[in-house]
């Protein structure tokens, strides 16, 4: 996903001083990926992998003329957001009868010559950038009128939640 806000020659003034103005581009990534790979036979192997690459953009471009000018709060946020959300029906890995997390990928084999494999991979290669004033000519400004220094805010987060879990078991003679 992406988010790209572009301000090129525009101006806008509040004089409320409990105003609140916020400039925000966001992207939010929920996902899930399971894969399953359970075997048994006289002699054979099994494998899973899992491979997820996330690269969304949350930029904001502040350039030309454009100002923002307020005597209240000012915040400009650019946000990438990236969550794995597991879906309840994944095998879970437990640990005494309690089940603490859910398998990214779950791998195993049993029988007499067996073999197995499994792997999870998560890539991420987002970016969240504020440009203020591109061009030597730019003149682009975000200025408050308020008494508080802390009234001003220029953000650029990057924000991940995720785990990958494999869980392999193998079983056999050989």
């Amino acid at each position: 996903p992406q988010a790209t806000l572009i301000f090129d020659e525009f101006s806008v003034e509040t004089t409320e001083s409990a105003a609140v103005t916020s400039v925000l581009a966001q992207t939010n990534v929920n996902y899930d990926t399971y894969a399953d790979a359970i075997q048994a036979s006289i002699a054979g192997g099994s494998g899973s992998k899992v491979n997820n690459t996330f690269g969304p953009t949350a930029n904001i471009e502040w350039q030309g003329t454009s100002s923002l000018t307020t005597a209240g709060v000012i915040t400009v946020l650019a946000n990438n957001t990236l969550e794995r959300v597991p879906d309840p029906n994944d095998a879970k890995i437990s640990k005494n009868n309690v089940y603490e997390s859910y398998n990214t990928v779950r791998g195993g084999s049993g029988g007499v010559v067996e073999g197995s494999g499994a792997s999870a991979v998560t890539q991420y290669d987002g970016t969240a950038k504020i440009n203020m004033g591109m061009e030597s000519t730019d003149t682009a400004q975000i200025i408050s009128n308020s008494e508080s220094p802390s009234n001003v805010s220029v953000l650029a987060t990057q924000q991940i939640k995720s785990q990958d879990f494999v869980t392999q078991d193998v079983g056999g003679v050989v």
